[in-house]
């Protein structure tokens, strides 16, 4: 059952990585510029990624175009997992956006993010399964907008010690991400056996971090989270997917001797969190205390009735975290209709949730019948979606309750997706919970759901049966859109197993 449990959040740090390409320098009078990137993970090829930037008018201004393509192609699990990331973006004669497309997709599905930049907010627009959901994002005053990092020093060169802050649209969030682009020093690197004199940048984002080296304006070396890294590369390397990585040195470092361990070549099992003390039996478990190590967000660490989180003293970024688990009682429900105004926001319609879908209403209104005990309609959802869905790890891309609907296979993402689409539309108020849950001697990134029934209970379509054990520690709740911040941590947390009853 390991593969029906794990979830893809990983995608969704590929997917942000690709808007991570380090900061190029270039004229601001070159007419087009193109770049070809090949992208290792543990030395073996993954993809790659194309950049061509163009002098273009936009609206009868005049301005630039850029378009990339990333396509990325991982085994998860086992299974062949590919990607296609298309951005298309317009900007003014100093870099800021004023149009951006991104197109996602994966094995038949796709999703399509559209943003219009106007004066204190963005117009942005998702489609996905035929269904599309609007969505404004207030620009703070004074920020700078950028595409994203590739246009944050274009049209200048990078100095020793320049340091500045920009904002640009995540596409999996809809929100503005914040980062720090800042120059380091100088370093004398070799690739391939040719010496480059450079320029180190770091870019600083909430989801990930990227060290780069620059000689000229061009990226010699990229280095992400999890190991991934990118090179330059003619466009025919690139887009071999047998090429070997470029060697890479910093002349005069000090090389650290090898320990012998070459990460999987299957993604999900090298960024799974290994623990000394197993777990038998974890679906089962209703009492579970860790200790959490490499959370630098607090946000992190949810606290409420079911979850208790707090930071250990002394210890930056190190959280003990208990998770009690019970089963609920379906004659404490509350009945249906629920008008609490505090609880409408888990009723609405959102980017990925089309609560107003033909196809949604009907289907819930189909599983709900004539019941009003909003628990047992969450039960009979959770049994229908765990009964429809077929799982599927071939899809990489983020899809919205009517095309999971549409096509019912996927992850544990697009069941939880489905899921709380149907619950909101049968008038259950429910909301997306991402985070970690233990199968086979490791803890995996899953997502699952939570139900307002009289008090907030767990829901998981993925897994058989009602109860939700202990394991799964929660790290992001809300909309699908807030699922995508646990993406940051993925590869980067530590966790200790404390008490399991």
């Amino acid at each position: 059952m390991k593969a029906a449990t794990v979830a893809r959040l990983l995608f969704a740090h590929i997917l942000y990585i690709s808007l991570l390409i380090p900061p190029t320098s270039c004229s601001a009078t070159a007419e087009t510029k193109e770049t070809w990137l090949g992208v290792y993970f543990g030395g073996r090829k993954i993809g790659y990624t194309s950049i061509r930037d163009e002098d273009a008018s936009y609206k009868g201004k005049p301005g630039h175009k850029s378009e990339s393509k990333s396509v990325m192609a991982l085994e998860l699990l086992g299974n062949k997992v590919t990607q296609d990331v298309q951005t298309l973006s317009y900007s003014d004669s100093s870099y800021t956006p004023l149009y951006q497309e991104y197109t996602i997709s994966s094995n038949g599905s796709a999703t399509v993010v559209t943003a219009d930049y106007q004066p204190g907010k963005i117009l942005c627009t998702l489609k996905s399964g035929g269904s599309a959901t609007s969505k404004t994002v207030d620009v703070p005053p004074g920020a700078k907008l950028i595409s994203d990092t590739t246009t944050a020093t274009q049209g200048k060169q990078i100095a020793p010690g320049t340091k500045d802050t920009f904002y640009f649209l995540n596409p999996l969030t809809l929100t503005l991400d914040k980062t720090t682009v800042e120059s380091v020093g100088r370093a004398r690197v070799a690739l391939n056996g040719k010496s480059y004199a450079t320029i180190k940048v770091l870019i600083s984002t909430s989801l990930g971090n990227v060290t780069s080296w620059e000689a000229n304006g061009e990226i010699i070396k990229s280095e992400m989270s999890l190991g991934i890294a990118m090179y330059p590369e003619p466009k025919g390397v690139a887009m071999n997917m047998a090429s070997k990585q470029p060697a890479f040195v910093v002349e005069g470092a000090v090389v650290a001797a090898g320990n012998g361990y070459t990460p999987p070549k299957d993604f999900a099992v090298a960024t799974a969190i290994a623990v000394a003390k197993p777990i038998s039996n974890p679906r089962a478990v209703r009492d579970l205390t860790v200790t959490i190590r490499g959370i630098d967000d607090p946000k992190l660490i949810i606290s409420d009735a079911r979850q208790q989180g707090k930071p250990v003293s002394g210890k930056a970024g190190e959280y003990r975290v208990h998770i009690k688990a019970e089963a609920f009682d379906a004659a404490h429900s509350v009945p249906l209709p629920i008008e609490s105004k505090e609880l409408q926001l888990y009723l609405q319609r959102a980017p990925y949730l089309e609560t107003d879908s033909p196809e949604i209403i009907e289907t819930a209104r189909k599983i709900r019948g004539d019941e009003v005990s909003a628990y047992k309609v969450a039960i009979a959802i959770r049994d229908w979606v765990h009964e429809k869905m077929t799982p599927d790890y071939s899809i990489g891309v983020p899809r919205s309750c009517t095309d999971v609907l549409q096509k019912p296979r996927g992850v544990c993402r697009d069941y939880a997706t489905l899921f709380c689409g149907l619950a909101r539309a049968a008038g259950v108020p429910a909301r997306v919970a991402a985070g970690i849950l233990y199968a086979d001697g490791k803890f995996f990134y899953h997502a699952w759901a939570e139900c307002w029934v009289g008090q907030w209970v767990s829901i998981d379509p993925t897994l058989k049966g009602n109860f939700v054990d202990a394991t799964h520690v929660k790290f992001a709740q809300g909309n699908v859109t807030e699922m995508f911040a646990v993406a940051g941590i993925v590869g980067r947390v530590k966790l200790e197993v404390n008490e399991v009853r």
